[in-house]
């Protein structure tokens, strides 16, 4: 074998190994609506979960929790504001009026959320902190409430790893050509 091919199979062949362990798999088994309708059970049987949280204007909360038994303390950080750490749930009065929304405070309560999809329309994937992941465009449907669009992404295990949703719920999806920015919460799930 020439030098230069067994130095290139021998590179090739690192690389390979060095992928292994990452989740970079496939799209998840089901239709679509089974798959996101699914990924709340999925997710909160995986116990623990990094949760870290962005919104608009700087705002970041993020903790580690006990999804199932819903225990876990958020820290809660903003331009010009202290920073904060309470337990999950309900929003204390305390904290700023922008942070008093389940997206910042109650992880588990964002979760819920996918069972409440419809219109759901697989989009494509991407790389949400590591793993590999399809987006699912859906709307939220919460009852005696109108619907809000929001961007669903899901594991090739089928559990959800990020959902972004408008700061204002009215907000409509924007169309591809449009040019205004949107006001995005984005809640991510780093999950083992």
């Amino acid at each position: 074998m020439p030098p230069r091919l067994s130095v290139t199979l021998f590179f090739a062949a690192a690389l390979a190994a060095g992928a292994c362990g990452q989740d970079r798999g496939g799209a998840p088994e089901g239709s679509p609506a089974a798959v996101v309708h699914g990924a709340a059970d999925k997710t909160l049987a995986v116990h623990r979960a990094r949760v870290v949280v962005d919104g608009p204007d700087g705002r970041h909360s993020e903790g580690v929790v006990d999804l199932p038994a819903r225990l876990g303390t958020l820290t809660f950080t903003a331009p010009g504001v202290a920073s904060a750490s309470f337990p999950i749930g309900s929003p204390p009065p305390s904290l700023p009026a922008e942070f008093r929304r389940i997206e910042y405070t109650d992880p588990v309560a964002v979760i819920e959320l996918v069972r409440h999809a419809e219109k759901i329309d697989p989009y494509g994937g991407l790389l949400v902190r590591g793993a590999g992941t399809v987006r699912y465009d859906v709307n939220i449907r919460l009852p005696g409430q109108e619907p809000f669009f929001a961007d669903v992404y899901i594991d090739s295990g089928g559990r959800l790893r990020r959902l972004t949703v408008p700061e204002d719920r009215k907000d409509h999806r924007p169309k591809d050509r449009e040019r205004r920015l949107q006001r995005l919460i984005t809640v991510d799930l780093e999950l083992p």
